[in-house]
């Protein structure tokens, strides 16, 4: 189960109930689609920060095994190979990678307001595109070979032939001009 529906199975249970004694009986039949597809965003974000911090780690360390082999190249050139023997190096990667990780995390939220400034437009764009993401996700919504890809469903654009059908051209149905 997804982090969301297990957030949707605690909330239909705990805060649904209450909640259908404050809202007016109208909406009643709205709060748990609404409640789930809050749930499913929560528990996307959550899957995103979480990812986030695995990239993280991922890229500081690749970065610092990039730069210590960097590093052992240009000692091995210059015959300086005490510097690249043994387990310096590797101890090295490691306080590099440390370094990286410590950096993307908690050194992010203390840069200057100027390169905050600088860099906003692309912290905002990356920003829409997770949440643009985490709502089509959270809703179900995809493409109709997304749909159909792994179920065997018919998909419509495919002469209803289902997964694996080979598509029609897109230019099949477009007259010609």
């Amino acid at each position: 189960a997804s982090i969301g529906d297990v957030l949707a199975k605690t909330t239909l249970k705990f805060v649904v109930p209450p909640l259908k004694e404050m809202v007016p009986e109208e909406f009643h039949k709205w709060i748990p689609p609404v409640s789930q597809y809050i749930c499913r965003f929560i528990g996307i974000s959550i899957a995103f920060s979480v990812n986030r911090i695995l990239s993280t780690v991922h890229t500081a360390i690749r970065g610092a095994r990039l730069a210590t082999d960097g590093f052992t190249k240009w000692c091995e050139a210059r015959n300086l190979h005490y510097l690249s023997d043994g387990y310096l190096d590797d101890a090295f990667a490691f306080l590099l990678a440390g370094i990286g990780v410590f950096g993307q995390l908690f050194v992010w939220n203390r840069l200057p307001l100027l390169i905050k400034l600088l860099l906003f437009p692309a912290t905002f764009t990356e920003w829409v595109l997770s949440m643009l993401v985490s709502m089509q996700v959270s809703l179900g919504t995809s493409t109709p070979q997304q749909a159909g890809a792994f179920s065997g469903a018919k998909n419509p654009l495919s002469g209803g032939l289902g997964a694996g059908a080979p598509m029609a051209p897109m230019s099949a149905g477009i007259p010609a001009v």
